[in-house]
């Protein structure tokens, strides 16, 4: 693996660390356990309850035998995204469990490979990601990371980097058909804690006279008419919905696709819904941002 040689080894003495020993990992103790026990009961009853017990190991030794497979597989998969330099040997042991004892019954390829950006992620960077967003991101389906890695693609970026969608029709027209409406699927990111609430939070220029809307690295700087460059009474655009801070942290490993199609359409749709401001727009370079997301 190259530079990527003793990253890579730091992980897994780090991993091994915090589990007991990867090559002989919790997984094996409680296989040996129950063997123990069916070989007693075996001894000491009939044969039909030792046909149960011998049925329950075979089943134990069986699950356990698939878990510590998920676990090397994860593991796996992680290694080539390390970056050079990296030190997994600060990573917490407690996250370390923690991580693994929710992934381990992850069999999906697609999922592992999450699970895999994750542990990478933290390894580069400890506290990347907390406990909370493990523990989300163990109860989140194949269907639901699909259905937020969708929703990304409609996400646009605040100056400090946070994430959020403009609530307006143009993102439920460009959302696919094949799917569940724009408006269900962001209310049930919002119930599984993706999404904060929705459509709480308003924009207003309060008198400035520009204000720029970033998408990936395009950026879209709108004016108003001089005649309204003062303090205005109401909210000017539609209400913002934003990503939760778990919400935040899984973006980092979803797949999201830009689309300026989309983008262009919500700017116009925009000039048009406040046309009284006389508004205009130019797309702006946008520098390399602080808080980049893929």
């Amino acid at each position: 693996m190259g530079e990527l040689a003793k990253p890579a080894t730091v992980l897994i003495e780090k991993i091994s660390d915090a589990l007991g020993g990867f090559a002989k990992p919790w997984q094996i103790k409680r296989i040996a356990q129950a063997e123990a026990v069916a070989k007693r009961i075996g001894a000491e009853a009939d044969l039909e309850i030792f046909e149960l017990q011998q049925r329950t190991f075979r089943r134990i030794a069986s699950e356990e035998q698939q878990r510590q497979k998920n676990i090397e597989s994860i593991t796996e998969k992680s290694l080539p995204q390390l970056q050079s330099g990296t030190d997994p040997s600060k990573m917490d042991n407690d996250w370390i469990a923690d991580f693994f004892e929710r992934c381990r019954i992850v069999s999906d390829e697609d999922m592992q490979t999450l699970w895999s950006k994750i542990l990478a992620g933290e390894a580069n960077q400890p506290g990347s990601y907390s406990k909370r967003t493990l523990a989300v991101m163990s109860l989140l389906s194949k269907d639901e990371a699909e259905m937020f890695g969708l929703y990304g693609s409609f996400l646009w970026r605040s100056a400090n980097g946070a994430r959020y969608s403009i609530d307006s029709d143009v993102s439920s027209k460009f959302w696919p058909s094949k799917t569940v409406p724009f408006n269900v699927a962001q209310a049930h990111l919002h119930d599984i804690g993706l999404v904060g609430p929705i459509g709480t939070m308003s924009c207003s220029w309060s008198g400035l006279p520009e204000r720029e809307f970033t998408y990936f690295d395009e950026s879209y700087r709108f004016k108003f008419g001089a005649e309204y460059r003062k303090p205005l009474l109401e909210p000017v655009f539609p209400p913002f919905t934003y990503l939760t801070g778990t919400g935040y942290q899984l973006l980092k490993i979803a797949e999201i696709k830009k689309n300026l199609t989309y983008a262009e359409a919500v700017m116009q749709q925009l000039v048009k819904d406040y046309a009284k401001y006389h508004l205009e727009f130019e797309r702006v370079a946008v520098p390399e941002p602080l808080n980049k997301v893929n």
